[in-house]
Order: structure tokens, then sequence, then C-alpha cells
């Protein structure tokens, strides 16, 4: 037996009222958007042009996209137009915006400024409910790849091995242009700085020995004046298609990198880093950055995005945000890739917390082969009686 199945009916009825489950997430996400103050949500707006639409509205369209795993713009919009749930959330089923708008909003400063609130009234809200306590703080990390051409890479012992090459080309220069009884003296400091002033010598220069051209006969054997016209054309050519460019590029390279290693010239903010969802093992880099998260009871309350690939070195800059945040913890749980005496002392000193993070090797350490290996310092027996005589 089925149930009877047609559907070349002429006439569709559709019912008048649409009622969401209690329990649905959408009635969660709107309970939650609601609850962050209003000066958050609407910031100044401007008073002219066609009116906005609603942060509150588009903010939990986002939200509710996403746990769906919808992130396109124009699957949004989609999903705006044929999901029941999502109309629900929208209110007028007649103004669902366009991908467009979906875009321009996520990516504006008004939505940065929201989700950053966010997190403080989620957080508030949870310990509300009960939920988090101040007993544990769970941190981890993974690394996401950019959005970037993983060939734009720049490196930073590159640049300055080719950047101490230029140089000494430039001082080479500098004592071929003296030779020629080139003016360089000048109070200016740095590479760049001397090269513009040398620049401008020359072209003063050149235009002298025009002029003296112009007037002088034709001398026997060449003129003098146009010789050295020709070197110093050739010293002015190799300082503007060159050195200055060069030197601009490194400098402004090196800029860039700050404390960083490397950078992608598509994304200037993402470092190479090896991702570990390489399936070939090859140890392949691509641009990057290095999320960290802290969780409590499977929810995240602080986030950071980092530049840094290693996590050692992201706990203390992440630690730091959280205490600008007001929030204190018991303990600080992480693995062996965070640990490190520096982030020991930061968190027992500095956060006030008790750190349960393992050093690198405590695994290791624990096996019964590392145990039972000879040639390990750290197994060998110490004689009290004669300290100058170590027992193996």
């Amino acid at each position: 037996m089925y149930k009877h199945y047609n559907n070349n009916q002429t006439i569709l009825t559709f019912p008048i009222e649409f009622k969401i489950n209690p329990n649905h997430i959408v009635v969660s996400i709107s309970d939650f958007v609601d609850s962050i103050p209003t000066e958050i949500l609407y910031p100044d707006a401007d008073k002219f042009g066609r009116p906005k639409y609603s942060p509150a509205m588009m903010m939990k369209l986002l939200l509710f996209a996403y746990m769906r795993h919808t992130f396109s713009g124009r699957a949004i919009q989609e999903m705006a137009e044929e999901n029941l749930p999502m109309k629900w959330l929208i209110g007028n089923p007649d103004e669902v915006p366009s991908y467009r708008s979906i875009n321009r909003f996520r990516i504006s400063q008004v939505a940065k400024g929201i989700i950053k609130k966010m997190f403080l009234q989620f957080h508030e809200q949870l310990s509300g409910y009960g939920l988090v306590d101040d007993e544990s703080l769970f941190i981890d990390g993974t690394k996401i790849v950019a959005d970037a051409n993983k060939y734009s890479f720049v490196w930073r012992k590159s640049v300055e091995r080719n950047d101490a090459k230029l140089e000494e080309k430039a001082s080479a220069l500098f004592d071929d242009m003296i030779q020629e009884k080139v003016n360089l003296a000048t109070d200016a400091e740095g590479t760049l700085a001397k090269l513009d002033h040398a620049e401008r010598e020359l072209e003063h220069d050149i235009d002298d020995l025009d002029q003296k051209i112009s007037a002088e006969k034709v001398i026997k054997g060449g003129s003098p004046s146009k010789q050295r016209r020709r070197k110093l054309k050739h010293f002015k050519h190799i300082i503007t298609s060159d050195l200055k460019p060069r030197k601009q590029k490194y400098e402004d390279y090196l800029e860039i990198l700050g404390n960083r290693n490397s950078f992608s010239k598509t994304d200037y903010d993402a470092t190479f880093m090896r991702m570990k969802e390489d399936p070939m093992q090859n140890g392949q880099l691509k641009p990057g950055y290095n999320l960290q998260i802290g969780t409590q009871n499977q929810f995240v309350l602080f986030y950071d995005l980092n530049q840094r690939p290693a996590d050692q070195r992201t706990l203390v800059p992440f630690l730091n945000q959280v205490q600008q945040r007001k929030a204190t913890f018991r303990y600080v749980v992480a693995d062996a890739g965070y640990g490190s005496e520096p982030n020991y002392d930061f968190v027992l000193k500095d956060f006030k917390a008790t750190p349960l993070i393992p050093y690198t090797m405590y695994l290791k350490e624990q096996s019964k082969k590392y145990k039972n290996d000879a040639n390990k310092v750290m197994n060998w027996a110490y004689d009290c009686d004669n300290p100058f005589m170590v027992v193996r």
C-alpha cells in the first residue's frame, strides 16, 4: 500500500500560518542576537540613501547559514528564498537580501564589531545558565589555509640576502661616482636616501654637460665631456632602473614581514605554514593563519587569529587577550605543543593559574624504550660519594 501521489494538481494550497518548533536552533539564534545591546547592533547609520537591512536580521541569517555549512553568498541567498526557518528569521519573505548585500555586510566594520561583542555576550549568557565557570580553560589551535596563491611567497632570509648584495653594489657604485667627481656629500641616512641624492646630482651634472657639449666645437679624438656624460648616464640608469626600485621593494617587504619569516604577495597578513591537510606528508608550505581557541564544555569562549606557525609562541598573546576581557581560570589545559618554560612562568606568575601542559618530551620519556636506553644522559646514575663519577 502506498499513499496516493500526483504532482499534476492544478491548485497548490499553503497554510496561512507557520510555526517554528520551540527547540529549533533558529529560536536560540534569534534569542541570542536579540539579547545583544542595541547600541552594539545598531551603530550610527547613514542619514541619507536607501535604508539598510537590519544588522540583527543579517547576523541571524549568517549564523544559521554557517551552522548549516553554507558559506557562499549566493548559496545563502538561495537558502533564504527556499528555507522556511530562514524565512522565519528574516520575518518578511519579500525582503530577502541579495548575495551582494550579504557579502558587503559580513566584511563590514559593523559586522566585525558585532562579532567581537558577541563573544562577550555569549560568555555572559553561558555563565548565567551555569554552563561555564572559572575552573579550566582548554586551549588548542589549528591552521587554516588563506585565500592566496601558494606560489606568491616572500622569505625573510632571501630578502635580507639580496638586500645585502644590493648594499655592496650601491657602495661600489658610489666609489665609481666619486672617481668621476660626482658630489655625494649629504646628511641623508639610509641607502635609499643616498641613492635619491646621487640621482639628483647626476641629473644636475648631466644638464651642465649638455650645455657645455652644445657650445663646443668638434674635437679631434672625441669630446671628454661626451665621454663623461656617457658614464654619468650609465650611473643614473643603474640607479633609476635597478638599485632604487629594488631597495624600495626590499624595505617594503621587511616592513610587511615585521617579526615574521614569510608572507604572501596576494595576502600580506598570511604566513607560510605546514598544513595538517597534506595527504602526502611532503611538508608543503601554504599561506595561512594559526587559529587559537579557548573552550570549556565544548563552548568556544575566546579566539585569536595568529600569524605564528608554532603553537608554543601563541600561548602568551592568547592569554593576554583573555586577561583583557577580565576572565580568570584556575587551570590552563593544553597539549605538549604549548609546553615551554616561558609559557609555564607566564601562566603561573602573570595569569595566576596552574598550567596543565606537558612538555614536548613528556610522553616519549614515559616509554619503556626511552627509560632503558643507556645512551640517554637522563638514565645515568649519579654517584654521590664521587661527584666526578657517573655510573651507567
